[in-house]
């Protein structure tokens, strides 16, 4: 057992910290719609150009700052990568920025249901179980033909 202190994972120092930003450069963020790994995502505005976006971002209040910056530097990995893939089955990267001290990644907001709550609310029916699975499957070879393999 060591007993070395372990760095906080991105949804508890987002739980531990203040709250998000309410507007990043031209993006009001709206409410906050789920959280992963290294961050959180948002429905947000553009303001500029009238249309919902998903804003993912990764907070900036990190134990040590060498994890914040190495989290910082996959963040914007992630960004690149997904910003070379042009497929039906992923959501298009529009821009990468920094503003009010917080790394983020405006996308393409895709309106629905994920499929965690879809599937908490009882069995698929087989057709739209596979048409998920097949969704899914042909993103994961689009980036995987980019030399790219998904984390989660």
């Amino acid at each position: 057992m060591s007993s070395a202190p372990q760095s906080p994972n991105a949804t508890q120092v987002l739980r531990a910290s203040q709250a998000a930003p309410t507007r990043l450069l031209q993006y009001e963020l709206v409410r906050k719609v789920g959280a992963g790994a290294m961050g959180a995502v948002y429905l947000a505005r553009d303001t500029d150009l009238s249309r919902d976006v998903a804003i993912k971002l990764v907070h900036p209040t990190w134990a040590r700052e060498e994890d914040r910056l190495q989290t910082e530097e996959r963040f914007l990995r992630e960004a690149r990568s997904a910003a070379r893939l042009n497929h039906p089955n992923v959501a298009v990267v529009y821009q990468v920025g920094r503003d009010a001290g917080v790394t983020f990644i405006a996308m393409e907001w895709i309106a629905g249901t994920d499929l965690g709550q879809a599937v908490g609310r009882g069995p698929l029916p087989w057709r739209e179980a596979t048409a998920a699975i097949r969704d899914a499957a042909a993103a994961l070879v689009a980036a995987h033909a980019q030399g790219l393999v998904h984390r989660d």
